[in-house]
């Protein structure tokens, strides 16, 4: 072995040690402990239609609706002669931002329309007793950060670690990355971006994917069958070909940290700590970009 493989596997037994000595302390803490599981005819969940409906909106508008939208953009600005000023990066991640706004908007139109007891129960469930505060949600949220990302940083370098030892090749950046790199030279794109990346994309991830899906899921089959389950397909939304074998440790690191996103709304109730755990991994990500580029 070559000294940087030594140096990488004696980084990644740090990482795990410091991982299980975080988990073992939570543990101690009680912080794994979970209020018994809800009978199933006393869970809510909005019918499979709704929710099929809502990912439709979410997918169908950011994918479909966030080029049109560049289009328009691009026309304008070409009338009035802004082209080189302004360039095609800014317009396509600006309407990325606009596009996943009113996929959010329409979404909380349907389910408010369909039921709203469903949605608030979705949002925060005040019917169980020991029900703790909003504030309380927020902040495990947050503090699950310290919890997760050990982990979830050991999963990632651990499978990079096997795919690079059998391919010889892991490097890739999530696009999500890419992007905020474009935009560090253009002040206003830059806040577009990074409120999509640390606002938009939690909020509207964790209201489809843990409010919606797991939800229904845990109605059905017992909410560790669905949070697995919600895990495994909110990982594999995420594949893309530009990421090539980096798709294996991205995937890996997500199915991870879903399980937590999951886990942490199944113990709080609330959709709160989920957003606030995923904006916390996310403005992480974003501090990283923009002051160690």
């Amino acid at each position: 072995m070559d000294k940087n493989l030594w140096q990488t596997i004696g980084s990644l037994a740090i990482i795990g040690i410091v991982t299980a000595a975080i988990n073992f302390i939570a543990h101690t803490r009680g912080y794994y402990i979970i209020a018994p599981e809800q009978h199933p005819s006393k869970k809510r969940s909005f019918p499979l239609s709704i929710i099929f409906l809502s990912f439709v909106i979410f997918f169908g508008v950011t994918l479909l609706l966030s080029p049109a939208i560049s289009s328009l953009f691009t026309k304008l600005i070409s009338s009035m002669k802004l082209h080189e000023v302004i360039p095609k990066n800014i317009i396509l991640n600006s309407s990325h931002s606009i596009a996943l706004f009113l996929a959010i908007f329409l979404i909380f139109i349907i389910l408010t329309s369909h039921k709203k007891s469903s949605l608030n129960s979705t949002l925060k469930d005040y019917s169980y007793e020991n029900c703790q505060p909003i504030t309380m949600d927020a902040l495990l949220g947050i503090i699950t950060w310290l919890i997760a990302f050990p982990l979830v940083s050991f999963v990632s370098q651990f499978v990079e670690l096997i795919v690079f030892t059998i391919f010889n090749d892991v490097g890739f950046q999530q696009n999500a990355i890419i992007y905020l790199k474009q935009m560090k030279g253009f002040p206003i794109a830059l806040v577009f971006t990074t409120f999509t990346i640390v606002f938009l994309a939690p909020l509207s991830e964790e209201l489809i994917f843990r409010g919606l899906l797991q939800t229904w899921f845990s109605k059905r089959m017992g909410r560790l069958k669905a949070i697995a389950l919600t895990s495994i397909i909110f990982a594999a939304i995420h594949f893309s070909n530009s990421h090539g074998l980096g798709n294996i440790s991205l995937l890996a690191s997500l199915f991870t940290l879903s399980c937590y996103l999951g886990f942490i709304y199944e113990r709080q109730r609330s959709l709160i700590s989920p957003i606030l755990l995923h904006a916390t991994f996310n403005s992480i990500s974003v501090i990283r970009v923009l002051v160690g580029g």
